[in-house]
């Protein structure tokens, strides 16, 4: 006997990831067997820090208006990335769910979809316009800075990109001058 089955359509569930959840980084362990697709792909207007090695965060800022007018070590701003590099997976049915909780678990975001200064997570889930590899605006989960501390972070990545070197610069926000 064969049983009918309905076809469900089921809603896709995006999520840019950046740091130790791309694949060949740690932590892709938790979503590896999870997604339907991985493709590359950037999230514009953002500034990607680090506060040591092992820690990337991106702050939901442009890096003109993350620095607010400083400059950094060198002048090398002009130099630096609009956008964060990084990995949009695709996930559905019970996996996308799945994947949300192992990755809110993952990275203290016990207050999902909000981006306050008081919601207590670690990394905040937020929604935001990403590009896919096809060049085309897709709207994905991504886990940012908490606003209470979007500036506070020790580096900035220059060219936006996690990779398992570590290249940062000082963030120029945090340097303190000792006047003689």
């Amino acid at each position: 006997m064969t049983k009918n089955r309905t076809k469900e359509t089921a809603e896709v569930t995006r999520v840019f990831v950046y740091g130790t959840l791309k694949n060949g980084f740690n932590n892709n362990c938790i979503i590896q067997d999870l997604h339907d697709k991985c493709e590359k792909a950037q999230m514009p207007n953002a500034t990607m820090c680090a506060d040591q090695p092992g820690f990337p965060v991106v702050c939901a800022l442009p890096i003109s208006e993350f620095l607010n007018g400083h400059e950094c070590v060198g002048n090398v701003h002009d130099e630096f990335a609009d956008h964060v590099t990084g990995e949009l997976y695709t996930f559905s049915g019970h996996n996308a769910a799945k994947a949300i909780q192992n990755m809110d678990r993952l990275e203290g975001c016990q207050n999902p979809n909000k981006h306050s200064k008081n919601t207590g997570n670690f990394y905040d889930r937020i929604k935001a316009t990403i590009i896919n590899s096809d060049g085309e605006e897709v709207e994905a989960w991504v886990y940012v800075s908490p606003i209470r501390s979007e500036r506070s972070h020790r580096y900035i990545i220059p060219d936006g990109a996690w990779d398992h070197s570590f290249h940062a610069v000082p963030n120029p926000l945090l340097q303190t001058y000792d006047y003689d």
